[in-house]
């Protein structure tokens, strides 16, 4: 049985007949059991780790608020990713090369439309937090105004709503078409404007905002610490130092778990972008497959990773 693309443009290669040629993507069973062990005990840790930290914040009243909140929300759309999404990626790539079934283009579309909302929702979730850590640190005079419990609400809800419409580009096939990848698994790709257009409003534009954010706001702390002069000891000044060193803890948390997730996420992506997404399937299987469980790692780890931290 062969599967084709789904609405692929002629520029675009379309892997014809993969089902039929185990020389394409194959990988000995010695390596893809014990792959697909260990990733699928990374979905669970991750689904079920940050869960439980979702389920703190929310159980906390003194955490529902402010960033808090957005926290919550951003390691919500982790645990889709860790408890739907990546275990459709191993279970398809399991039986793809055990015993040569592969996923149908057909389910590509509700999978990838989840998949790529919940990413979108993750990376501006990890953007608001940013600048809600600038206004925290950078301009405390304003930060209970800008952390009102109807604007947090708005802002939550709209990410969401967001992140889905920009992800339905693909549903559609407008600017994102479908690929079945050799491994097993199926992939979107931009095509023209509008496509680069979304990858750079979903993915590299928030990032790279959020990293531009956090180096506004360790740049201004040591500014800070470079001109202020030392203060006499006072009962209010005892508290803005606490409000600040409180801040400060959550602001180091949350840097680094962008800077990490992020680290995990851009390896296999780079990779791809030098390479192609198709052909790197079919030259370095391997390596795709472990790359594939280094980007789950950073999503899976935050609740390891706050413990310490906080």
């Amino acid at each position: 049985m062969s599967f084709n693309c789904v609405a692929v443009p002629a520029n675009v290669t379309c892997w014809n007949n993969l089902t039929t040629n185990r020389s394409f993507g194959s990988l000995p069973a010695r390596w893809i059991q014990p792959w697909a062990a260990t990733y699928l005990f990374l979905c669970f840790e991750g689904a079920v780790g940050n869960l439980l930290i979702v389920g703190l914040i929310f159980s906390n009243s003194k955490m529902r608020t402010g960033c808090g909140v957005l926290i919550g929300h951003c390691l919500i759309a982790y645990s889709v990713l860790c408890g739907f999404s990546f275990p459709i990626v191993a279970t398809s790539v399991y039986r793809k090369q055990m015993f040569r079934w592969q996923m149908d283009p057909k389910d590509c579309r509700p999978y990838m439309w989840i998949q790529m909302g919940c990413r979108f929702a993750a990376y501006w979730f990890d953007l608001y937090i940013a600048i809600n850590r600038v206004v925290a640190l950078c301009f405390p005079h304003k930060y209970r105004q800008f952390s009102r419990a109807r604007t947090e609400i708005l802002v939550v809800s709209v990410l969401w709503v967001a992140a889905f419409l920009l992800s339905g580009f693909g549903f559609f096939n407008f600017g994102m078409v479908f690929i079945m990848l050799p491994l097993g698994t199926c992939a979107t790709l931009p095509v023209g404007r509008v496509g680069s257009a979304v990858v750079l409003i979903g993915f590299y534009g928030p990032g790279a905002l959020t990293a531009g954010a956090y180096l506004f706001v360790y740049a201004k702390i040591v500014r800070r610490k470079q001109q202020t002069e030392p203060e006499r000891t006072t009962n209010d000044n005892k508290a803005k130092k606490q409000t600040t060193r409180k801040r400060m803890i959550t602001t180091n948390m949350m840097c680094a778990s962008f800077v990490w997730t992020a680290a995990c996420s851009m390896i296999l992506p780079v990779m791809i972008n030098m390479i192609n997404v198709a052909e790197t399937d079919l030259r370095y299987p391997l390596i795709v497959i472990w790359l594939a469980a280094v980007q789950l790692v950073g999503y899976a780890s935050n609740p390891v990773s706050f413990i310490p931290i906080d």
